[in-house]
């Protein structure tokens, strides 16, 4: 099969633009990847703060696609973990249509080293039906 990529564009498949790291230059990234020739962004949620941020921003920069999620490394006491994830279920049934998608979440075993923090994960992802 010959696939050509003449007409093909780029796009983000995975980045975190609406974290606290890019709160000082969001704009400028943003523009720096569309000069290159980036035509989309896919944007990862991993807390619900971020989640709402992201879809905010989706408004002001449609080279952003919005995804909301949970991710593994925000999880604090099991109450709040569950309280929270249950609020990105709640964000993510409120806002699909806005969505493109559910991420980050997931089993992200490689930092919990013990049953307790993995037993934790697999129960957000419960909640999450997956």
């Amino acid at each position: 099969m010959n696939m050509t990529l003449i007409n093909a564009k780029m796009v983000d498949a995975h980045c975190h633009l609406f974290s606290d790291a890019f709160d000082s230059d969001r704009d400028e990234v943003i523009k720096r990847a569309e000069d290159i020739g980036i035509a989309r962004a896919f944007v990862m949620g991993e807390d619900p703060d971020e989640n709402r941020r992201i879809l905010e921003g989706s408004g002001k920069y449609p080279f952003v696609v919005p995804f909301a999620g949970y991710h593994p490394w925000k999880f604090e006491g099991h109450k709040e973990t569950i309280r929270e994830a249950e609020d990105v279920v709640s964000f993510i049934e409120e806002n699909h249509a806005d969505l493109a998608g559910i991420g980050e979440i997931g089993l992200d075993y490689f930092h919990a080293e013990n049953e307790e923090p993995r037993a934790l994960q697999k129960e957000v992802l419960n909640i999450f039906n997956c």
